[in-house]
């Protein structure tokens, strides 16, 4: 009996792989991943002639999903079921891993966690078994099988041949993730080939066309279904490049491939475009060959680049332009130098260059020949330095503005190293070099004789106008008594001239006693005592002193009073007050207006400190503090005064026109008396203009007494 028995369990046997066989084709014979796994549990379930079979994909949390099943009518479905078991932890995914088995004959009775006995419960199972799915030696999922109406003893052949269904579904998985991942490949490449900005051409180892991009109908203007089967030749080459078309893009020369070794190699030919156009295209090509070495395809690719060698060579010509332009620069540069070098040495001024701290960074030769310093004691040290204290400050106060305003001219007293003191002229300029560096340019002029020709002038001057005060006094009471007819009357004719002898000897005193008031300002001899003084009360009594002129000349006299303190003089402020107004007055057309305004200013500036001595060479020159100004502003709706004009009329004798000083009977000295005036006071004085429409004459004050102080200057 022992042979028939081997025989039927062979017969078996032979059935068993049969089915096996007939089973893995089926699973094998798609690449469809979704066929795979329907066919796999399809076949499953009927060779078990179990209730239900599942294939359970496993994801990296450990939970999983039903991506497929076969169930029998009667048992409830689970397909697309997320299912999370919290009783499995990452040791029973693990054991998978290593291809564990779990065949459970009967739930009830089975050695399991009742979690693990409740969620199979849900799903109606009295006995599972369960395979792990292994793919690409990755765990992807179990492959499950439920038996719902009773419990179910596994026989061993059961699992084996499940065991080697999971092997070969997880072999079809394989493949059929490769097939999609190249499906996805192709899909990807055909996408970067029909959207490439490079046209993408194909040719077969004969070098015919054999596939044409939309970007290379694009560039070209032929479509496919023109070009293919065509070859590189002159319908679409120009006859110059097709030798190097064939040599260089297409390497048809039998060497290997491809030959881009050398970067200097030419990929550059012109192209013809169905409208016959010839364009520039550059060429990148590759080669596909067989096992045996043979050429079985060349794929090319080409950029237009017409635009882009049209735009290297314009550039290489600006390039060429802008080289000769910079050599001509350069020359001129040079040539400017060498001549400014040649000014600096030889000029009969001195000359400084500045940083922008004020430090001394080169001298011409005049400086050290005439001043008695070394090179050494001036470069590298601070400007001021070079001069009397009462300058030193002067000069504090104008650096600070000197930045902004980019040009400054200032007297000040130059003291050489043997004592001596110079006046000099000083002019500074802000200047910048080609790299942009900031630097300061002072050129300074000894005015000594100049001043010394002008105190003797003004010696005369005070000497002569003294002497003229007493007569003209004198001729002026006389003329003024016989005005009043008290020595008998005059013709018509006499009255007219004596009236005209009146005004003219009036004009004189006035000139008279406006010289006398400069010579004593300019001498010192007018000692400006100041104190703590209302500016209020300053422009009422201004603007009272002057309402009668305003009233005979039929103009509108204004004024808005500012309540504040300023360190000044009254009596001489007061006078320069009047002064502006008389002449805005003068100026004006009846009915205009005149108005005296005020209001305080508050900038920025650089003050040293008072207690750093001048030779320090930390802080050379002014550290920024808040600084605070008393503007009074006198604006008219006169005349005007042309821009040229701006600053000469606060020189002595100047006007607008010289037929003012008939016209409006003034003497020229006005205006040089108020500046000279504010200067005692530390502030400035200018005027700002529109022809036809009117001026505005600025007095600004200092606010701060330590800063008036040091302003005094002779």
């Amino acid at each position: 009996m022992s042979l028939p028995l081997s025989a039927m369990n062979l017969e078996k046997h032979n059935q068993r792989m049969q089915l096996l066989a007939d089973v893995t084709y089926k699973i094998r014979q798609s690449l469809d991943l979704h066929e795979i796994l329907q066919t796999t549990v399809t076949e499953v379930r009927q060779l078990l002639d179990a209730d239900r079979v599942v294939m359970f994909q496993i994801h990296p949390d450990g939970a999983g999903t039903v991506v497929q099943e076969a169930v029998l009518p009667g048992w409830s479905k689970s397909i697309n079921q997320n299912i999370v078991d919290t009783c499995f932890g990452t040791s029973f995914i693990d054991s998978y891993r290593q291809g564990r088995v779990s065949a459970i004959s009967d739930i009830e009775t089975a050695p399991i966690t009742p979690c693990h006995a409740d969620l199979l419960r849900q799903f109606e199972v009295k006995a599972n078994l369960v395979i792990p799915i292994i793919s690409q030696g990755q765990l992807w999922g179990l492959l499950i099988a439920h038996q719902c109406s009773a419990p179910r003893e596994w026989q061993a052949f059961e699992v084996d041949l499940l065991k080697q269904l999971a092997d070969q579904a997880g072999i079809a998985l394989a493949q059929a993730k490769l097939l999609a991942d190249l499906n996805q490949a192709h899909q990807q490449l055909r996408f970067h080939v029909e959207n490439s900005p490079l046209a993408v051409i194909e040719w077969d180892h004969a070098c015919r066309i054999q596939r044409w991009s939309a970007q290379a109908e694009r560039i070209f203007g032929w479509s496919g279904e023109e070009v293919i089967g065509r070859g590189p030749d002159h319908w679409f080459i120009h006859t110059d490049d097709l030798h190097l078309f064939r040599e260089h893009v297409l390497n048809l020369t039998g060497h290997p491939f491809p030959n881009y070794a050398n970067p200097d190699m030419e990929r550059l030919t012109r192209n013809y475009t169905k409208a016959g156009d010839l364009i520039d295209c550059e060429w990148y090509s590759s080669a596909l060959f067989d096992a045996e070495g043979n050429l079985v395809s060349i794929l090319s690719m080409a950029q237009d680049v017409s635009a882009r060698q049209q735009a290297e060579a314009a550039l290489q010509q600006l390039n060429r332009e802008l080289e000769m332009r910079v050599e001509q620069r350069t020359a001129a540069l040079q040539e400017s130098e060498q001549r400014f070098r040649s000014l600096f040495e030889a000029a009969p001024d001195f000359i400084y260059v500045l940083d922008t701290k004020g430090v001394i960074q080169h001298v011409n030769p005049v400086v050290i020949e005439r001043s008695g310093y070394r090179k050494s004691e001036l470069e590298g040290h601070p400007f001021i330095n070079l001069f009397a204290p009462k300058s030193q400050v002067l000069c504090q106060q104008q650096f600070g503005d000197l930045l902004a305003q980019g040009s400054h001219r200032q007297e000040l007293e130059f003291m050489g190293k043997n004592g001596k003191i110079l006046t000099v002229d000083c002019s500074f300029k802000v200047v910048k070099d080609p790299l942009g560096k900031t630097s300061i340019l002072v050129v300074q002029r000894d005015i000594s004789d100049r001043k010394a020709l002008e105190r003797i002038k003004d010696e005369f001057i005070s000497v002569v106008s003294h002497e003229l005060r007493t007569p003209l006094t004198s001729i002026h009471g006389s003329i003024k008594l016989l005005a009043t007819g008290q020595l008998g009357d005059l013709s018509d004719d006499g009255q007219q001239m004596l009236d005209i002898a009146d005004q003219n000897t009036d004009r004189l005193v006035r000139l008279v006693s406006d010289v006398l008031d400069l010579q004593r300002i300019e001498s010192g001899q007018a000692k400006i005592s100041k104190h703590l003084c209302d500016a209020a009360d300053l422009m009422t009594h201004a603007t009272d002193a002057m309402r009668s002129m305003a009233y005979h000349h039929q103009v509108t006299l204004k004024s808005t009073p500012l309540l504040t303190m300023v360190w000044a003089n009254p009596d001489y402020m007061v006078q320069t007050l009047t002064n502006l107004i008389s002449n805005a007055i003068k100026f004006s057309q009846p009915g205009g207006t005149v108005e005296l305004a005020a209001e305080l200013r508050i900038e920025e500036r650089r003050a040293k400190d008072s207690s750093s001595p001048p030779e320090s060479h930390d802080t050379p020159f002014p550290i920024t503090i808040k600084h605070t100004e008393l503007w009074f502003q006198v604006i008219d709706q006169g005349q005007g005064i042309p821009a040229d004009k701006l600053e000469s009329v606060f020189e002595r004798f100047q006007q607008v026109d010289a037929s003012d000083a008939r016209e409006k009977g003034g003497t020229g000295l006005g205006l040089a008396i108020c500046r000279k005036i504010v200067e005692q006071h530390g502030g400035k004085i200018w005027a700002e203009s529109v022809l036809g429409q009117g001026s505005c004459f600025f007095v600004a004050l200092p606010m701060s007494c330590w800063l008036v102080e040091k302003a005094e200057v002779s």
